[in-house]
């Protein structure tokens, strides 16, 4: 196999984002997919470097656009530019929540996915979220919102 979960349960890592992929058939070893286990761990634990995975999707969560919601997911860097860009966008006439969650990256980690339902559960036309430090279980967090955000193509634009 080419990939390899470093869980060795196959399944959830327990944090609420999946388990870390490695592709340990090339040199060096690739991220397929951040998780728990961050880069730094990776090399302590492989005893060598670790680079991100490049070409075509080889593990779930490698597409640009994955784990989305119906409305659409705006990256900040901070929590006042989050409520920045919320109150610029309700003015806009948009439905706007934002979900601030880096006080706590283990609750992050657990409810991201919940989170993201609850937008579109609540009707909301964008959620702006702030993004945790890109440290730590921080990369795999961000590594889901980056794909949550991804502009996806609209289905009602495609042709039957």
């Amino acid at each position: 196999a080419p990939a390899r979960d470093l869980t060795g349960g196959g399944g959830a890592g327990g944090v609420g984002v999946e388990s870390t992929i490695v592709d340990l058939t090339v040199d060096p070893p690739q991220v397929l997919r951040a998780g728990a286990i961050d880069t730094d761990d990776l090399r302590r634990i492989l005893a060598g470097d670790i680079a991100e995975g490049t070409g075509p999707s080889r593990a779930s969560g490698m597409l640009a656009s994955h784990y989305a919601p119906a409305c659409a997911v705006e990256t900040v860097d901070d929590r006042n530019t989050a409520d920045a860009v919320a109150e610029r966008r309700r003015a806009g006439g948009e439905r706007v929540g934002v979900l601030d969650r880096t006080d706590d990256l283990v609750v992050a980690a657990n409810r991201l996915y919940a989170d993201l339902r609850a937008a579109d559960a609540a009707g909301l036309d964008r959620l702006v979220v702030v993004l945790p430090p890109a440290a730590g279980l921080g990369h795999a967090i961000r590594d889901r919102l980056f794909k949550a955000s991804a502009s996806r193509p609209d289905p009602a634009s495609r042709a039957d």
